[in-house]
């Protein structure tokens, strides 16, 4: 999970240095990092959906994650 949190922002720090559209769209490790964070949203979202432990603490970090996703 802090893997995918740190990508999240590590991707948002990234975009927010790219001046334009074109500067986003011609960084490739922008691209890759998008790629994989959408490849991850459904993994995570059926996590979510599937979370039997009563760990409340750990079911808000998954939904804020999710939300930063």
């Amino acid at each position: 999970m802090n893997l995918l949190k740190g990508n999240i922002n590590l991707t948002n720090e990234m975009m927010d240095g790219c001046k334009t559209k074109k500067d986003l769209k011609e960084n490739d490790l922008i691209m890759d990092l998008l790629k994989a964070l959408k490849e991850m949203e459904p993994k995570l979202q059926e996590r979510i959906q599937n979370f039997d432990v009563d760990d409340e603490d750990i079911m808000a970090i998954y939904l804020l994650v999710n939300e930063d996703l």
